[in-house]
């Protein structure tokens, strides 16, 4: 998170960096036309260096900051409804099975490009590991699957503006990276559409680390996150692999290697920002082998998005009730009530001991994890841990 009420140089006020409150999406860097905040790597994840000789002190960083907005967000349960919820997939097999779900936002992407003056703003594969860029038509196959890594995402979004009123531009991204991307993007001259993919943690740089470690892969050794069918694998398809939903569950179970920003958002849909919100249908049991996708239409413009690829995408509606299983309100709701505590509104002795006690639970776990899970005994040891902690959660509920 960047504030601007802090540091000064001279008559100008710069802006200050937050480690802790970042979300890691990069759009305060292409909001700055001076170039003075860069993306620094610093162990697990990035930190953004401010020049303070180059800043002029005009704010917009710090405006388009999500870290600023996001956690005064709640989810809106009532917006979920029956006719709003579908089962998606890419109806060509083969998209659908190379994606890390159903292929739901490929095709789209595919589809929306064919019109012209269509670019879409999301990531893609490079030597040196997924990259910010615009992409056309000829560059839509580079997109790659999940990301469980901080990426900073919103960097580039300054080569939107050279897009002109008669272009159409969708960004594909995680809700606080497409709620600081439309703060950012309010006043851009083209049509901008939005695809939200449903995130309630990121992972920071250790995640990665650990998959290697796990699995045995040299450093320029190719691997995926996901994609090979439903629901995945993680490793190199052609070598050392895991199952994802069983190798992820330790990471994601034990809750760590997270970004610590991720504690303070409760929105895991930005059903506010986005046009469509895509996400992986866990607790939906029609899942075909090759994958499919949970999708919420948020907006018209949503509705026109999916009519445009109609031919590339299968539906199947589904159920409110079916919906909010997959959205899971009573872990959103629980996180509501940790937000309560991160932002200061909580501060009753029993809410900080409760907190201190899963922070200090997570560090011990994660560092327990990073020294031996990646053995086939600390393997074994990570399941029992696994088994344990969700004891403890149900005791500190």
């Amino acid at each position: 998170m960047l504030t601007h009420d802090a540091t000064k140089n001279g008559n100008r006020a710069c802006p200050e960096f937050h480690p802790h409150e970042c979300m890691q999406c990069g759009v305060c860097v292409a909001s700055c036309a001076h170039k003075a905040l860069t993306p620094v790597r610093r162990g697990a994840k990035y930190v953004i260096a401010v020049d303070a000789d180059r800043c002029v002190g005009c704010g917009l960083c710090s405006r388009v900051c999500p870290a600023g907005f996001v956690p005064a967000d709640r989810i809106n349960f009532d917006a979920i409804a029956d006719g709003n919820a579908f089962l998606s997939f890419a109806t060509d097999k083969a998209v659908s099975h190379a994606a890390s779900s159903g292929g739901t936002i490929r095709a789209l992407a595919t589809r929306f490009l064919a019109r012209p003056n269509s670019f879409v703003y999301s990531l893609r594969k490079s030597p040196d590991g997924p990259i910010p860029d615009l992409l056309d038509a000829t560059t839509v196959s580079e997109m790659p699957n999940s990301i469980y890594a901080p990426t900073m995402w919103g960097q580039n979004l300054a080569k939107v503006r050279r897009l002109s009123e008669s272009d159409r531009l969708l960004i594909i991204g995680l809700p606080c990276q497409i709620k600081g991307a439309r703060q950012l993007l309010a006043n851009v001259r083209c049509k901008v559409y939005a695809i939200a993919i449903i995130c309630r943690k990121t992972k920071d740089f250790r995640f990665a680390d650990y998959v290697q470690r796990y699995h045995h892969l040299a450093d320029d050794e190719p691997w995926v996150f996901r994609g090979y069918g439903w629901p995945g694998i993680i490793g190199n398809p052609d070598g050392a692999h895991s199952d994802y939903s069983s190798f992820s569950a330790i990471p994601f179970g034990l809750d760590i290697w997270n970004v610590e920003a991720c504690s303070r958002c409760a929105d895991c849909l930005a059903m506010d920002a986005a046009d469509l919100t895509v996400g992986d249908p866990w607790g939906i049991y029609r899942a075909n082998s090759n994958g499919c996708n949970f999708l919420l239409v948020n907006t018209p413009a949503g509705a026109d998005l999916l009519a445009e690829a109609a031919a590339d995408i299968t539906r199947e509606p589904l159920s409110r009730d079916e919906a909010l299983s997959v959205v899971d309100r009573s872990a959103v709701n629980r996180k509501v009530d940790r937000l309560r505590y991160y932002t200061g509104l909580d501060r009753r002795i029993k809410t900080v001991l409760k907190y201190k006690a899963l922070q200090l639970k997570s560090a011990l776990a994660g560092a327990f994890v990073t020294a031996v899970g990646h053995t086939r005994l600390g393997a074994t040891a990570c399941q029992k841990l696994l088994a344990f902690d969700k004891r403890l959660k149900n005791l500190l509920r």
